[in-house]
């Protein structure tokens, strides 16, 4: 568990990099089906705007998902609260096209892509956390 989250926290300071400078934008962590072949003729950035739902998936460790719900649910309703954002845990059985393991778990985030990026960045703040507790 401890790797996964020290390379979660790696992958993040790398996304942050490209963000500060300039390379990332929001909609670029928006799944549209046909993007990639599109990209080449699309020539501007057209994609879901701030208002639009969209969602983000990662696939976590059950004792980061136990971390990152907290007693009694109170973390994970903080940072609904926080963010606006739905964020829903899902395991082997609720995610029956992937073919999870017993101790890993998909975080699901939806809501519009403020909400979205702001959870997103609020479990990465938590998992800077719990690396740091490791």
């Amino acid at each position: 568990p401890g790797q996964i989250v020290r390379a979660a926290v790696l992958c993040n300071a790398v996304l942050q990099d490209l963000a500060d400078k300039g390379r990332v934008q929001a909609d670029d962590f928006c799944y549209i089906p046909g993007r990639a072949a599109n990209a080449a003729t699309r020539g501007s950035r057209v994609g879901a705007s701030s208002s639009s739902l969209s969602f983000a998936r990662f696939l976590v460790e059950k004792d980061f998902a136990g971390f990152l719900i907290g007693k009694g649910g109170e973390k994970i309703k903080r940072l609904r609260d926080q963010t606006g954002a739905t964020l829903q845990f899902r395991g082997p059985a609720e995610e029956v096209t992937l073919i999870l393991g017993q101790d890993q778990r998909v975080l699901d985030i939806r809501g519009s892509a403020d909400e979205r990026n702001e959870a997103i960045r609020a479990c990465f703040v938590e998992m800077d956390a719990a690396s740091m507790s490791t």
